[in-house]
C-alpha cells in the first residue's frame, strides 16, 4: 500500500438528515494504489447504542474499505469519530464504487451514499445521487461554487429570517438565481457577472404554522445548456426552537470551491449557538501545501445567535489536486465540534482529462484544453471540448446510417445552442399557478 498517499475527509452523518438534502452524495477521485479516509462524526442527537455498516459491493474478496460494521455509544457530551479508510490498491483507471453508509439505532436508520472514482485526476464533489461515480465526478464540472453559509435556521413563526448564499466563479459567465421551491423569499439581487465572489442576503418571514419548511435556490450560467451549468443548494427554516441537546452548531462554507492555479478563495466558519452566551476557541487545520490568513481566535456567541469568521486560503503550488480544510471549534464546557470543506485546483480542466482517460481519441484536446484553462478559463473553449467529447463516436452511439460528410461536432455545438435557448425562454416564459405552491 502506498502510505504518502492518504488523504482524509469527513462524511458526517446526522439521525435529523434534513429532508433538502437527502439526495446529495460525496464523490471522490483517488488515484491508484492509494489510501483515502474518512471520518463517520457522531454526536448530539442523544446517548445511544448505534451500529454502523457499510456496503461494499467488493466485499469480502475484494473490499474497498475497511471498516464494515462497528458498534458504538454517542451522546451529546461524547461525539464519536470513526475512521474509515478507501483503498485502491490493485484498482485500475476507471473503476468506481458506490458505497452505502447506514447508521442503526433502535428506531431509526440514516443512510448516506459515498461515490468513488479510480482516476489520475483528483476531485471532490457534493452533487445529486448517480449510480455512476466516474461519470458524476467529471460531469458535475465546478464552473461556478454556489453554496448556503447557513444550511438550516430555527425561527419563531412571523419572525423575518436572514440566510446567506456564496456565489463565486473563475469563469467568465452571466449567473441568474431563482427560487425553485420553499416558502416566499426575497433574493437581494438574482443576475450576477463573473469572475468574482460574492456574499448574497436571502431574507425570508417565517411562516405562523410550527414546522420545518425546506427551500431550493438555483444558480443557472445563462447561454450554457450543460449540467454543470446549473447548481442548486437546499436548506431548511425551521419553525421552532432546537433539540436541548444540540449546545451549538458549526458550518464552514462553501463546501466545495474551485480555483485556478494559486489563486485564493474565502470561506466562513457559522457558529450557531443555541444555549446561554458562551465563548467558542476557533481554530483549523490544512494541508502544509495551503498558505491562509486565519489565526486562531475565540469568540462569544450570545445565545439564540450566530457568528461567523471568514478567511482567505491559497495553494502554494498550482499543482492539481484536492485539498481537505477542517475547523474545530470547542466552547466553555470542552464539547468539540468539528466541519470541513473541500478546495480543488484546476478541476474543470482534471473532469475534461478524467473524460479522456476512458476515450484516448480525446485526450490531445483535454490536454490542449487544461493548458490553456492554466492561463485563462474560457467558458468557450470548455463548450467546444464538452462538443467534441459529448459528439457520436466519442462515447456516444451514433445515428443510424449518418453519412461521412456530415460534421458531428457541429452538430453537436448547433444542438448545445438550441438547448440553452429553449431552455432559456422556458424559464423566461414558465408560469407557475398560485395554487401548485402550497407555500404561498
Amino acid at each position: 500500500m502506498n502510505r504518502k498517499n492518504v488523504m482524509f475527509a469527513s462524511v458526517f452523518l446526522a439521525l435529523l438528515v434534513p429532508a433538502a438534502s437527502a439526495l446529495e452524495t460525496t464523490y471522490v477521485s483517488i488515484r491508484p494504489n492509494t489510501e483515502f479516509c474518512t471520518y463517520v462524526v457522531f454526536g448530539d442527537y442523544g446517548r445511544g447504542e448505534y451500529t454502523l455498516m457499510i456496503e461494499d459491493p467488493g466485499y469480502p474478496d475484494s473490499p474497498w474499505v475497511d471498516v464494515h460494521l462497528a458498534s458504538f455509544t454517542s451522546g451529546p457530551k461524547n461525539p464519536v469519530l470513526i475512521p474509515v479508510c478507501i483503498n485502491t490498491k490493485g484498482r485500475s483507471i476507471g473503476d468506481e464504487v458506490l458505497l452505502n453508509f447506514a447508521i442503526e439505532s433502535p428506531d431509526k436508520v440514516v443512510r448516506y451514499d459515498y461515490g468513488v472514482c479510480v482516476s489520475n485526476h483528483e476531485d471532490a464533489d457534493v452533487v445529486e445521487s448517480s449510480e455512476n461515480p466516474c461519470e458524476a465526478a467529471s460531469s458535475h464540472t465546478d464552473l461556478f461554487s454556489f453554496d448556503l453559509m447557513e444550511s438550516e435556521i430555527y425561527s419563531d413563526p412571523g419572525e423575518k429570517v436572514n440566510f446567506t448564499l456564496l456565489l463565486s466563479s473563475e469563469f467568465d459567465l452571466q449567473i441568474s438565481l431563482d427560487r425553485e421551491s420553499g416558502p416566499a423569499m426575497d433574493i437581494e439581487k438574482t443576475i450576477f457577472h463573473t469572475p468574482g465572489e460574492y456574499t448574497i442576503g436571502l431574507s425570508v418571514v417565517s411562516p405562523s404554522k410550527a414546522g420545518d419548511y425546506p427551500f431550493v435556490i438555483v444558480a443557472n450560467a445563462d447561454n450554457c445548456g450543460y449540467p454543470s451549468c446549473e447548481k442548486k443548494v437546499t436548506g431548511i427554516l425551521h419553525v421552532s426552537r432546537p433539540s436541548v441537546l444540540e449546545a451549538f452548531r458549526v458550518e464552514l462554507s462553501p463546501k466545495n470551491r474551485n480555483v485556478v492555479g494559486i489563486r485564493s478563495a474565502k470561506f466562513y466558519i457559522t457558529i450557531h449557538n443555541f444555549e446561554a452566551d458562551q465563548t467558542f476557541s476557533v481554530n483549523l487545520e490544512s494541508d502544509t501545501s495551503l498558505v491562509t490568513d486565519f489565526i486562531p481566535t475565540q469568540i462569544k456567541v450570545v445565545s439564540g445567535t450566530s457568528r461567523m469568521v471568514d478567511f482567505t486560503i491559497a495553494p502554494k503550488t498550482p499543482d492539481r489536486k484536492v485539498y481537505i480544510i477542517r475547523t474545530y471549534v470547542e466552547n466553555d464546557q470542552g464539547i468539540k465540534k468539528t466541519a470541513e470543506s473541500f478546495l480543488t485546483v484546476d478541476e474543470a480542466a482534471g473532469d475534461i482529462q478524467r473524460s479522456a482517460e476512458s476515450d484516448p481519441s480525446l485526450k490531445k484536446d483535454a490536454d490542449d484544453y487544461a493548458d490553456k484553462y492554466k492561463t485563462l478559463p474560457s467558458i468557450d473553449d470548455w463548450k467546444n471540448i464538452k462538443s467534441i467529447k459529448d459528439s457520436p463516436g466519442n462515447g456516444q452511439p451514433p445515428a443510424a446510417g449518418p453519412p461521412p460528410v456530415i460534421n458531428w461536432v457541429l452538430i453537436a455545438a448547433a444542438a448545445v445552442a438550441v438547448a440553452a435557448i429553449v431552455f432559456y425562454m422556458y424559464k423566461k416564459t414558465r408560469v407557475v399557478e398560485e395554487t401548485e405552491d402550497p407555500y404561498l
